[in-house]
C-alpha cells in the first residue's frame, strides 16, 4: 500500500498545484526524503520516492514558475540537505546506479539513477 501511495504523490506532483499541496502537507516532503534514502528491501518505493522529489523540484525549475513552486523546491533541498546522511546517501545512489548502467542496458536502475542524479545536481548548484 505505501508503494502505491508514494507513487500517487509522485503524479499528483507533476503538476505545480499538485506540488504545493503534497509540500503544504505536514511531514508529507520530510517522509519522502526518508523513503529516498532508505536502504533495504523497498526498492520500488525508494524508486518512487525519489521520482516524486525530482517531481517537486521539477516544477519550480521553470523561470515561469510561480513562487509557490519555487518555494517548493526550495523546501525539498533544504530538508534534504538538513536530513543526516541523505545527502551521501544520493550521491550513493546515483553513482551506484550510474555504474550500473553503464552499459546502456537501462534496467531498474535507470529511474533510480535519474532522479537520485537530478537531485544531487540541485544540491551542487
Amino acid at each position: 500500500v505505501r508503494t502505491y501511495a508514494v507513487g500517487a504523490v509522485g503524479n499528483l506532483a507533476q503538476s505545480p498545484l499538485g506540488a504545493a499541496a503534497v509540500s503544504a502537507r505536514t511531514g508529507a516532503v520530510e517522509a519522502l526524503v526518508a523513503l529516498a534514502c532508505a536502504a533495504g528491501k523497498e526498492a520500488a518505493t525508494r524508486v518512487l520516492a525519489l521520482g516524486a522529489l525530482r517531481n517537486l523540484m521539477a516544477v519550480g525549475e521553470d523561470p515561469k514558475a510561480d513562487l509557490m513552486a519555487r518555494a517548493c523546491r526550495a523546501r525539498v533541498l533544504a530538508l534534504v540537505r538538513a536530513t543526516d546522511g541523505a545527502v551521501e546517501a544520493l550521491t550513493r545512489m546515483a553513482a551506484t546506479a550510474n555504474h550500473n548502467n553503464s552499459d546502456n542496458s537501462g534496467g531498474d536502475g535507470s529511474m533510480e539513477s535519474e532522479a537520485a542524479q537530478c537531485l544531487v545536481a540541485a544540491l551542487q548548484s
